[in-house]
């Protein structure tokens, strides 16, 4: 029933796919390089998730808002988290933090945006941004990303 042979049928530090290096567990500093390189591409791999959820639920909502009118907008949100959660295999309540933060990053916080899809943050720590950040005027965080993105003279 369980494969003992490793992740997805591989042996320990070989990629699933044929292209991928294998990893020498012998060299310490060879396994920490490879976990740097996996866990940024995963963080870059979770960044395009979320703002293709989010641009995904902005098109369905505007294409729905054409189709069935304005007093229905309250649901056609929920229609296309529903989606994201079928296309992802998630919870809806995941798929709606997806689509939530893909939104505070698209509108409200490029510059944070900007540092996700470079992989050097991940997906939790973007969250606790967002979250952290949700009750920040417009005009504030434009602010605070212009002065975070000013050289600083020492």
């Amino acid at each position: 029933m369980f494969d003992a042979g490793g992740f997805r049928g591989c042996a320990a530090g070989e990629g699933t796919c044929g292209d991928e290096r294998r990893v020498d567990f012998e060299d310490g500093a060879a396994a920490l390089s490879a976990l740097r390189e996996f866990g940024r591409a995963e963080n870059i791999a979770a960044a395009h998730k979320v703002l293709t959820a989010a641009a995904f639920a902005r098109r369905q909502f505007a294409h729905e808002v054409d189709l069935f009118g304005e007093e229905f907008a309250y649901r056609t949100g929920r229609s296309a988290e529903m989606e994201t959660s079928l296309a992802l295999g998630v919870s809806a309540f995941t798929a709606e933090r997806y689509v939530a933060v893909g939104n505070a990053l698209d509108l409200r916080l490029p510059l944070i945006r900007e540092v996700f899809v470079s992989g050097r943050v991940d997906f939790s720590r973007v969250f606790a941004i967002v979250d952290a950040t949700a009750e920040i005027s417009d005009a504030t965080l434009a602010l605070m990303e212009a002065i975070s993105r000013t050289p600083r003279c020492i």
